[in-house]
């Protein structure tokens, strides 16, 4: 539903990414593992055993982990459905779905894990115990360290780690820099404190403006009375709420270079608090008073992107301009033909014209004209209330309901939510993504830093009898560090050079949901290479460290 469909796409796509990171981390060490055993590998050859015996066992060790791993991944993943759920808002899954755990999901996932175990768990095995007996035991007596094909295979599959991290924590740095953004923007109202609601007045109880108007009146009255009410108003519609309305326009004596001289500018009725209870300023001229009613000179209000674009370098107070009708209908609602003259000018806010179109918070702000209610009540047949209160607005929700239906038992009110809670509804979609992306780039940073950490802490032990035999013949600390270091340093420095070129083409695919920031964007770039820099080093460090504290002669007597 909507922008869901991005964010499932990035979460698919992450969960691929941080899958064949986790293959690659678990395929070193599972290179590193039967390396060790090849030994025993080589023992068992002598004694009689056949290749596809000892493939066989390998198998059963890996399906043994595998099925013991997807059990522990089920109960996890049952565990952590609510909290995951409570992330995406209700209204993306929609009232008639249900997400729960699924057969299938267990099925695929289960079958997934049993490969990946058999990919990686009897390849190494089947490689080894080619190798003959001959070869497995002299393998066994140099530790492996001098096996440099085994080495190159670990280095890759490390170096495919730390390129894929850096394309998920790049897309997650992405989504945090346009999450920024979005949240520093000024929705040219102010959203606090303001309690809003919606109602149907319907023509065969209503069905005219009089009566439109009445109800209106009425009701404000009452609402205005009650106790922690500052200010009530009336809309056509809500701001960052869905039902934004557009209505055709032209301008006596202008050309506005369209085919018929027509264009077409959001519109909303409102009645004179409106401004005052979203608090949205004033540039020019003025507001509209309680006196803007029937039978004085219509009038509209316009916001600066109206007048900017319509009356460049002038004054837009003062100037008309035409409602229009193209369809030629005659319904009240469309005013069609109605001269209006601008009286004020106000900031531009920035207008949703529904959740699933979060893109229209990345785009230049509509044109846009307001009308007195009371000039036009036709148009407000689905009536928008706005409250701003100095309590907890969601506890005068019971309190202006009850007024409702003292008006009329039969006007339910419906879409009761507080503005800031719909100016927050539209960061959803990318918050949802950030979230995503930022919970899957750190799990994709710390199995890349493990698999580094295990090929040079593995390289460290292999390579015990070496360092004390150099520490013996009078090699320092800082020997030793670089020594180690030079296993790990050379993979982060090429993995983060693949990350880099690779992130280039894949963050493009991402260049919709990003706002104020390039898909390539250099800070961005900058930052994650830093993160995964440091990260990489401290995984380097530590077995590096602990190799500067071997004893030369513990190190000697090593086997």
């Amino acid at each position: 539903m909507g922008d869901l469909r991005i964010a499932l796409y990035i979460l698919m796509g992450a969960v691929g990414l941080l899958a064949l990171i986790t293959a690659a981390n678990i395929a070193s060490l599972s290179v590193a593992r039967t390396l060790a055993r090849a030994g025993e590998i080589g023992t068992r050859l002598a004694l009689g055993a056949m290749p596809a015996r000892l493939a066989r066992q390998f198998l059963t060790e890996s399906a043994l982990l595998a099925v013991l791993a997807g059990a522990v991944g089920l109960a996890a993943g049952a565990s952590v459905l609510k909290p995951i759920l409570a992330v995406v808002p209700a209204r993306y899954i929609g009232d008639e779905a249900e997400v729960h755990t699924s057969p299938a999901a267990l099925i695929i996932s289960i079958s997934i894990a049993l490969l990946l175990s058999a990919l990686v768990g009897l390849a190494p095995a089947i490689f080894i115990s080619g190798r003959g007996v001959t070869m497995n035991l002299q393998l066994s007596r140099t530790r492996s360290a001098t096996d440099r094909g085994s080495r190159r295979t670990r280095t890759a599959l490390v170096l495919v780690e730390i390129a894929l991290a850096f394309i998920v924590v790049m897309g997650a740095g992405l989504m945090a820099r346009t999450y920024q953004r979005v949240t520093s923007t000024d929705l040219g109202f102010r959203p606090d404190r303001v309690l809003t609601m919606m109602m149907t007045l319907p023509a065969s109880k209503y069905p005219g403006g009089l009566d439109l108007a009445n109800f209106s009146h009425e009701l404000l009255r009452r609402v205005h009375s009650l106790p922690g009410v500052i200010e009530v108003c009336a809309s056509s519609n809500r701001p960052a709420g869905s039902g934004l309305a557009f209505h055709d326009f032209s301008i006596p004596g202008r050309s506005l270079n369209t085919a018929d001289g027509i264009a077409t500018a959001a519109y909303r009725t409102v009645t004179p608090a409106y401004f005052a209870v979203v608090g949205t300023s004033l540039r020019e001229g003025r507001f509209f008073v309680e006196q803007d009613g029937p039978g004085k000179a219509d009038i509209a209000v316009v916001n600066e992107s109206f007048a900017r674009t319509y009356f460049p370098g002038d004054d837009a107070v003062g100037k008309q301009i035409r409602l229009e009708n193209r369809t030629g209908t005659t319904t009240s609602q469309s005013a069609s033909n109605s001269l209006l003259q601008i009286v004020g000018v106000v900031k531009d806010a920035r207008q949703i014209a529904h959740w699933q179109e979060v893109s229209d918070l990345y785009k230049p702000i509509t044109p846009e004209i307001y009308v007195p209610l009371w000039q036009h009540p036709e148009a407000a047949r689905e009536l928008g209330l706005l409250i701003r209160a100095a309590v907890d607005p969601g506890t005068l929700t019971d309190a202006v309901r009850r007024e409702v239906l003292g008006i009329d038992s039969e006007r339910p009110v419906y879409s009761v939510e507080t503005l800031e809670g719909l100016a927050e509804n539209v960061l959803g979609p990318t918050r949802l993504c950030l979230v995503i992306l930022g919970a899957f780039g750190g799990v994709a940073l710390l199995t890349a830093c493990v698999g580094l950490y295990a090929i040079v802490s593995y390289s460290v032990t292999q390579r015990t009898h070496e360092i004390g035999i150099r520490m013996a013949l009078g090699a320092g600390r800082r020997d030793v560090l670089r020594l180690v270091a030079s296993e790990g340093i050379p993979v982060v420095g090429i993995g983060l050079m693949v990350g880099l070129l690779s992130s280039l083409g894949a963050t493009r695919l991402m260049s919709s949901l990003v706002y104020g920031v390039s898909a390539n964007d250099g800070a961005t770039l900058l930052a994650v290479a830093a993160i995964l820099t440091a990260t990489a080093m401290l995984a380097v460090y530590i077995p590096a460290r602990r190799a500067m504290r071997v004893d030369p002669m513990e190190a000697l007597r090593y086997e």
